[in-house]
């Protein structure tokens, strides 16, 4: 709730909704759904190399200890926007745009 400054005052109806408008909005969001659609389709290890690359904690965590908070990443990109899906066509999780 502090991450993406939702009250505690909002009604547990509505906390879906504000999380994912929160969720959507977010400047590191944007840009990766940007990159998304440009690409239509990017592999595991080339989104957990962007987001490597966007890191700003100091030192820089290895890319092995963000590989978890990437596949959570997936997950909620693919809630909270319908055009994205990903699948697990081989070993690799592929993250997909789908064009409307």
């Amino acid at each position: 709730m502090v991450t993406f400054r939702i009250p505690p005052s909002v009604p547990a109806t509505e906390f879906n909704r504000s999380l994912g408008e929160a969720f959507r909005k977010t400047p590191f969001v944007r840009d990766f759904v940007d990159l998304l659609k440009g690409e239509t389709s990017l592999r595991f290890g080339a989104v957990n190399t962007w987001i490597h690359q966007k890191c700003e904690d100091v030192p820089l965590p290895y890319r092995w200890e963000i590989k978890e908070h990437t596949r959570i990443l997936y997950n909620w990109l693919a809630y909270y926007f319908p055009g994205i899906t990903w699948d697990r066509p081989q070993h690799s999780q592929i993250i997909h745009w789908q064009k409307k």
